[in-house]
Order: structure tokens, then C-alpha cells, then sequence
């Protein structure tokens, strides 16, 4: 059983000095084996669904193994040490990885002309002249949305790399960090009203929609340093949660520097909230002492211990709440959302396609 009997009041999510320890010599030893690891990282490409070329990497753990996504800050990139040290360490582990730059970000810059300026939000909301390259700076504070559409194509990604056995994408934790962290929440939200339509197989037989979401596939999320901003938006964090965290049950860790107190009351107004209909024992506010003035991403390499914590945290996940491998189908299966408010069911993939259907994301924030 792993230790998580502390998880309630600190990231080691471990007890007392000495075990404190060993989760620093546990993180130390991931630190070291990372050049290793490094090595069997694969450089991949990946498209969204307004053809943006995302790059990421992506390390495998074996067959069927569980997934970790990691989501960097916005302004940041998935090259950043802290995310490499996690990446690996996590790998170490048995878990295959993928992290990856959203769009504008790092080596994720380029589109298809055509197709990707045909888009009136990517027209409207990106300052300067149809062009081949895109950049973050250039971005409204309003398109931040839009990037949710990069997360849904990583998640195509690794239901992709499930069909040909490399993962079980039904397994998957995400860490995210600051407004990255807030994309990836409105990303869960979108994920809670996506439903699997099963077409009829008979004459006369009626098209049936899977009751659970595809926020099933989600073992748990790690928010460092949560944003409640996203662009000029103010969000309503414990909203934005509410169906994926406390209806749906998807267990959530909170994390946020010991010096961070907007982080820290984010967090546990969070918590209270997701709490409120009863007991979710994975669902915590937990401070890195070490980290006085660290934040997002920065948790990462001002605290290795925070490393081991997540490492720690994810199989714990895994082992409570681990779902058999299953295909995905990704060329044709068939997907609906279930508008938030009114209910109503519309498209949300055709069959054949890569990727869902290009979205705003609009209607899922909160």
C-alpha cells in the first residue's frame, strides 16, 4: 500500500523526517536515471483538429501501461527541467508519458495555412496576417480557450498509442501547472459531458449513448499552483470542477508553494467544495514547504521531494482505481456532447476523424 496516510496536510504525502527522506532519495534516484530515460523518449507530432502541429514527447512503459499527460503553464513549454524530472520519473515507474507544447509554445508553432485560418476564432483572435507560424505573444487573452482543442488532440494521441498496445489511455493522471492547470480543468469539464454513441445495429433499433462520460478515463489530476484567471476571463474554479471532481468523482490533488496564498486559498476553497456531498479521500490541498516563493511548473525543480510526492500520488491512483484496457477505435467511434445546461446532444466527432471537432469551449466554462 503506498504511504499517503499524510496526504491530507503535506505534498510528501509521507510521515515524518525520515520517511521525508526517502522520498528525496526516491526522487534523487529518478533525477539520475533521467538521462537514461531521456533516451528512450520519442519525438512526436501530433495534429488538432484546426491542423496546428503539436510537439511532444512521448515515453513508453511497456504494453497497456497507465498514461500521464503533463501540461505546462501557458507562456512556458514542456521543455522546462522540471517536467523532464517528472516525466522520467513517472516513467520510472511504469507509466508511459507524453508531454507536450501547446500551440504558439515551444516547437508547436506551426499550421496549415488553409485549413487553420479558416477558423473564425483563429482569424479573429490571433493579431497579424495569415502565416505558416504562430506564436503566444500574438494571441488574445479571449483565444486561450481554444488551446482546450491541443489537450483533446493529446488525449486522440494517446487513444491512438492505446490501440496499438503501447498504453492504457483509460488509465491517465494529469498534471498540470498554473494557467495551464485552469485549461486542463475546463478540458475535464468538456470530458464529463462527452458521451460514446453506439449507432444501431439492427433496423428499427434506436442509437444509444454511453450514460458514463469520458471523464471515466481519468484516474486523477495534480493542479500546481491552479490559475483562476484564463486570459481576461475570471473563473469560477470550484464550478469549473464541480461535475468532473464531486459528481463524476474524479479525485484531484491541489499543490501550491508555502509562500503562494492565493495558491493556498484556491486550493482549499476547492477542496471544501468538491468535499461538500461527502468523503473523496484522493481529493487534497497540499502545501511544498520547500517552495517559499516557487509557483506552476517552478514547484517542480524548487522542491524534488514534490517529484517523488506526484510519483507517489499517481500510483496510488492507479492502484485504487485502475480500469481494464479496452480498444478505443479511434477511426470510428462516434462521440456527443451533452450540452451543460440545456442537455441537448450534438456532434462532437465523425467517424473517420483523428481528433474531435474543432470547439471554443465556451459553453463548458464556468
Amino acid at each position: 500500500m503506498y504511504r499517503i496516510v499524510s496526504i491530507l496536510t503535506s505534498i510528501f504525502f509521507l510521515v515524518g523526517p525520515a520517511a521525508a527522506g526517502s522520498a528525496a532519495a526516491g526522487s534523487a534516484a529518478a533525477g539520475s536515471a533521467a538521462a537514461g530515460e531521456e533516451e528512450l523518449e520519442q519525438r512526436v507530432r501530433f495534429t488538432s483538429a484546426d491542423e496546428v502541429e503539436l510537439v511532444g514527447h512521448f515515453s513508453p512503459a511497456g504494453p497497456k501501461a497507465p498514461c500521464a499527460l503533463l501540461v505546462h503553464d501557458l507562456g512556458s513549454s514542456s521543455a522546462k527541467a522540471g517536467w523532464k524530472k517528472l516525466g522520467a520519473a513517472l516513467n520510472d515507474k511504469g507509466f508511459a508519458v507524453l508531454r507536450f507544447d501547446f500551440r504558439g509554445h515551444g516547437e508547436s508553432t506551426a499550421v496549415a495555412v488553409e485549413a487553420f485560418w479558416s477558423m473564425p476564432a483563429n482569424r479573429l483572435l490571433i493579431k497579424g496576417r495569415p502565416r505558416a507560424q504562430i506564436q503566444f505573444q500574438d494571441f488574445d487573452p479571449a483565444y486561450y480557450p481554444v488551446l482546450v482543442n491541443d489537450l483533446a488532440a493529446a488525449k486522440a494521441f494517446l487513444d491512438r498509442r492505446n490501440d496499438a498496445g503501447a498504453c492504457n489511455s483509460a488509465n491517465l493522471v494529469v498534471v498540470a501547472a498554473g494557467k495551464g492547470a485552469a485549461l486542463a480543468a475546463l478540458w475535464l469539464q468538456a470530458e464529463s459531458h462527452r458521451h460514446r454513441l453506439y449507432p444501431p445495429m439492427f433496423a428499427g433499433q434506436q442509437a444509444h449513448v454511453d450514460a458514463d462520460s469520458e471523464v471515466k478515463n481519468v484516474l486523477g489530476a495534480v493542479w500546481l499552483s491552479m490559475h483562476a484567471t484564463l486570459g481576461s476571463r475570471h473563473l469560477n474554479v470550484p464550478a469549473l470542477l464541480d461535475t468532473p471532481g464531486r459528481q463524476q468523482r474524479v479525485p484531484m490533488a491541489f499543490v501550491y508553494g508555502a509562500g503562494d496564498t492565493q495558491g493556498r486559498k484556491l486550493a482549499q476553497t476547492c477542496v471544501k467544495s468538491l468535499q461538500r456531498s461527502g468523503e473523496l479521500p484522493l481529493t487534497v490541498a497540499s502545501e511544498v514547504p520547500q517552495a517559499e516563493t516557487a509557483v506552476a511548473e517552478e514547484l517542480l525543480s524548487a522542491a524534488p521531494e514534490a517529484v517523488a510526492a506526484i510519483v507517489e500520488y499517481a500510483q496510488a491512483l492507479h492502484e485504487r482505481y485502475v480500469r481494464e484496457w479496452e480498444e478505443r477505435d479511434v477511426r470510428n467511434a462516434l462521440y456527443v456532447w451533452r450540452h451543460p445546461v440545456t442537455g441537448r446532444l450534438f456532434q462532437a466527432r465523425n467517424a473517420g476523424e483523428q481528433v474531435l471537432s474543432f470547439q471554443t469551449y465556451e459553453m463548458f466554462l464556468k
